[in-house]
């Protein structure tokens, strides 16, 4: 089983399929599917405005890209955390 470690070390394309397994797992409550498609789309709507704003510099001195990508990727390791039995193939009732 992946550890939360294991997740903030994922790509991108690793969480999207975990966070697709949360939105189809019948097991998971309408909330939970509900924020996993919400993160998929987060997630789209990023990388096609990323090319836009990869290069600029933030205040701290990171790329505006660079630190909302973490941003997002922060949230949805956390999101995908709490809801591990989701992705994992477990049906266990609520």
């Amino acid at each position: 089983m992946m550890t939360k470690h294991d997740l903030e070390l994922a790509d991108f394309a690793g969480l999207a399929s975990r966070l697709k397994l949360v939105a189809e797992n019948g097991c998971s409550t309408s909330l939970e599917a509900d924020q996993a498609r919400g993160f998929i789309s987060e997630q789209v709507a990023f990388l096609e405005r990323y090319k836009d704003i990869k290069n600029r510099l933030a205040l701290n001195g990171e790329t505006v890209g660079h630190a909302q990508i973490e941003s997002l990727k922060s949230r949805i390791v956390d999101f995908l955390s709490a809801v591990r039995d989701r992705w994992n193939d477990k049906c266990d009732s609520h």
